[in-house]
């Protein structure tokens, strides 16, 4: 009997993960984050470009935009890297 009652509950253990899964969850939460982060970028982007023409230009020469660009692009990885296991996960 316990066995029986092991396998049941080892089975509806499993059935949120599922149908969340099923659902789209992964997709969901993944939109919601890549939303955060391209407000972020967009925001910080608009606040470099308008600083005076004089510090962009220094900004520019020091190579401040490439490095933020870089920056900016790995936060965009990482963000990618780390719900894609959660969006294919289904069990």
């Amino acid at each position: 009997m316990s066995a029986i009652l092991a396998w049941v509950f080892a089975l509806f253990e499993k059935i949120p993960a599922r149908v969340l899964g099923g659902l789209g969850f992964g997709w969901a939460t993944y939109a919601g984050y890549s939303a955060a982060v391209e407000s972020f970028i967009g925001s910080a982007v608009s606040s470099i470009q308008s600083t005076g023409g004089v510090l962009y230009s220094i900004l520019s020469m020091t190579g401040f935009i490439d490095g933020f660009g870089i920056i900016l692009g790995a936060i965009s990885a990482r963000a990618a890297l780390q719900f894609i296991d959660k969006l294919a996960k289904i069990g």
